[in-house]
């Protein structure tokens, strides 16, 4: 009876301790915002560096098309429908690695941003 007793109070101070141990600071929640304010620069620079590597290859795609065509009707074409090929599925292969990076990188930003709000909100709610 003892130890179901202390248990259950050490389980309730643990359970109060919990919310003031996550709220944070003024110090604490602006270093946190300016840390999550260069993360999302960075993840909206990368997404135009994805954007811009898929235009590329939809641009580099159109002339493998085309080359591949041309190919029937000239000779000549073979070589340079195998060459933008390779270099099409090459770019293809680094958006398919940009997009699961910046996936993952999405996935902790968002995981950090509702650290930031939960731990914040005291913080913001006072000013």
């Amino acid at each position: 009876m003892k130890l179901t007793t202390g248990l259950i109070s050490i389980l309730a101070l643990g359970a109060i301790a919990v919310p003031t141990a996550s709220a944070m600071n003024a110090t604490e929640c602006v270093a946190l915002q300016k840390s999550l304010s260069s993360k999302h620069a960075s993840l909206s620079e990368q997404a135009a560096e994805l954007k811009a590597l898929g235009e590329t290859a939809e641009a580099l795609g159109d002339e493998y098309v085309d080359a591949k065509e041309r190919s029937g009707l000239d000779r000549s074409y073979i070589a340079k429908a195998e060459e933008l090929g390779e270099q099409h599925e090459a770019i293809k292969a680094r958006i398919e690695a940009g997009n699961a990076e910046m996936a993952e990188k999405s996935l902790v930003f968002n995981q950090s941003q509702k650290e930031f709000q939960a731990g914040c909100s005291r913080y913001f709610a006072k000013n």
